[in-house]
């Protein structure tokens, strides 16, 4: 869900990666989940995205507004 351009030329290892930077990452989606957070009107969606050289895990939240949005990812990577 990039907010901004996306500059496929800064591509990364997630092995190489260090915390702050802004950088692309490609790799594959290894699992992943919606959740309800309790007491807040958030839903939190968390990824957990491989290459061959590690894992990464990568967290959004949304507004129960942005539900069906968030669960029709959690269709596409079981």
């Amino acid at each position: 869900f990039p907010r901004r351009y996306i500059d496929y030329q800064q591509q990364q290892k997630i092995a190489e990666l260090q915390p702050g930077q802004d950088i692309t990452v490609i790799g594959a989606v290894r699992s992943m989940g919606v959740f309800e957070l309790p007491r807040k009107p958030l839903l939190m969606m968390t990824m957990v995205i491989a290459d061959r050289t590690g894992q990464m895990a990568a967290t959004w939240f949304f507004g129960k507004a942005q539900r069906k949005m968030a669960e029709s990812q959690k269709g596409r990577y079981p």
